[in-house]
């Protein structure tokens, strides 16, 4: 009874591998997001993750947004746990075509390995393009070859399949203070700027291909800019004017000592000392994200990469000190909070 069993589970995972052989490369007829009251599935923005930070959280997946433009879905960014929240949005890895890293460290890229490989191991299998600052190639090709050995246990019972570095491809993007067009379809034009998001490591330690991008995605229905971990920057400020939707990263600096604290009683200010003037000057305060929005006279904030995040903190903390600033609607995000474009 076991075997047979075994046989007809093998069996009909191989029949759904057998039916994605070929498939349409084609994402937006298929993408079937999980649809709202108000937004009626087309064109929106799901925060899949706002926790910041290379730390877990047990109510906050890493940071990774979903924008969905006239059906068709596009990743920015993909930390821990964003490959199941994708699935509580109704989408499946083989749905994403195209995934936006604004920048390498890891609670931004931790979830990438899941979605390639389940990309690859449903029927659809489908191609991948990442697309990042340079330094994703490598990335993705590492990530591939983690799942080498497991790919070969699955292909020894799976009908013959491209193989997981033939769905996936990688590009670089190159962009500078200015705002660089980095991609472009039918639905989205994507600029990028290079941000603050690395000026606080010494120039003798910091590999000059080392980047960090804030991204502006440009629709007929609105402009998304993603802000990602960056600093004040005249730069981000300028790629944000106008915009919709800023999606911009938080930091409660005073919060944040006193969670670190108190998870490490040894610590001290002088030990402190070099991380706090990493969070001040390569994140931005609720009162810096309020500066830029209102210098950039955008229309909405949704604030993302919450750090910290957790412990009990009032909304107000966050929100407050935005508005002090910026006068419209400010949202402070939560996992799968949905702003309709």
């Amino acid at each position: 009874m076991k075997s047979t069993a075994f046989s007809t589970a093998i069996a009909m995972v191989c029949c759904a591998l057998v039916s994605g052989v070929g498939a349409d490369p084609v994402r937006s007829s298929e993408a079937k997001p999980r649809a709202t009251a108000d937004c009626r599935g087309e064109n929106q923005l799901i925060l899949l993750g706002t926790g910041g930070g290379p730390v877990l959280h047990t109510e906050r997946a890493g940071p990774s947004s979903l924008l969905i433009v006239e059906g068709t879905p596009y990743l920015i960014d993909v930390g821990y746990g964003a490959v199941q929240r994708l699935k509580q949005a109704g989408l499946e890895p083989s749905d994403v075509g195209h995934v936006f890293l604004t920048h390498l460290h890891y609670d931004h890229t931790a979830d990438l390995g899941a979605l390639l490989a389940f990309n690859w191991s449903t029927g659809k299998r489908r191609p991948v393009d990442v697309i990042g600052p340079v330094g994703t190639r490598a990335l993705v090709a590492d990530t591939v070859r983690q799942f080498h050995t497991a790919e070969a246990l699955y292909t020894a019972v799976f009908p013959p399949v491209e193989t997981l570095a033939e769905l996936t491809r990688s590009q670089g993007m190159a962009a500078a203070a200015a705002r660089t067009l980095v991609y472009s379809d039918a639905h989205v034009r994507v600029f990028a700027v290079e941000n603050s998001h690395y000026d606080g490591i010494p120039a003798a330690r910091r590999d000059p291909n080392w980047k960090s991008y804030s991204l502006r995605f440009e629709t007929k229905h609105g402009v998304i800019v993603f802000t990602g971990d960056t600093g004040p920057s005249a730069s981000v400020t300028e790629l944000a004017r106008g915009a919709d939707v800023l999606v911009s990263e938080v930091l409660a600096l005073d919060a944040t000592i006193d969670m670190l604290k108190q998870d490490n009683p040894r610590l001290t200010d002088a030990n402190l000392a070099p991380l706090v003037d990493h969070m001040k000057l390569e994140h931005l305060s609720p009162a810096a994200v309020g500066q830029l929005a209102q210098s950039a006279a955008v229309r909405e904030v949704v604030l993302n990469h919450i750090v910290p995040g957790s412990g009990g903190l009032s909304p107000d903390l966050y929100i407050s000190k935005v508005k002090m600033y910026f006068s419209r609607k400010v949202i402070l995000g939560k996992d799968m909070t949905t702003i309709c474009i």
